[in-house]
């Protein structure tokens, strides 16, 4: 009897250790960062706005998203909707991805006179957010991981670029 009880606890304690290491290796979803934003293009009317998002992957697998969603607005108006997929995410690998947009200074500034006073003193600056989703799987597993990022952009700034 003292054997059959030694033998289970010994499988009970490696059994615990077992489980614990297993739980410290789970898969985890991929991570979105803001990476950056940048005009690409400007003209007196508006401006075409790029923002990269960079996905990483950190578990020790490839893992592969399936599909993204990104939105991008400015001053709380939406001005680009991006979908996507296919992108594969090598074992701790970083990828990056952009959403692309533009819009009418008219539309998002209002009026050229309420922003001239600004634009002279170099302070005019717009609101952006980047919001989505992104779908993902790796070994058999989904993963949803969310986009989001806020900032500023000084219009002044960026353009005298």
């Amino acid at each position: 009897m003292k054997k059959h009880s030694f033998l289970l606890i010994s499988f009970v304690i490696m059994s615990a250790f077992f489980v614990g290491g297993c739980l410290d290796t789970a898969l985890k979803p991929p991570e979105m960062k803001f990476a950056g934003i940048r005009i690409i293009d400007a003209n007196p009317s508006g401006a075409t706005l790029e923002i990269s998002i960079e996905a990483y992957n950190p578990n020790p697998i490839q893992i592969g998203i399936d599909h993204y969603d990104a939105k991008l607005f400015i001053n709380e108006k939406e001005i680009a909707t991006q979908s996507g997929g296919g992108i594969t995410l090598e074992p701790r690998g970083k990828q990056m991805f952009s959403v692309k947009g533009y819009f009418s200074f008219g539309n998002i500034l209002g009026t050229t006179a309420e922003i001239f006073p600004d634009l002279l003193k170099g302070k005019a600056s717009l609101d952006y957010r980047v919001a989505g989703s992104v779908t993902a799987k790796a070994a058999g597993i989904t993963f949803n991981s969310p986009i989001s990022s806020s900032g500023k952009i000084n219009i002044t700034t960026e353009f005298s670029k």
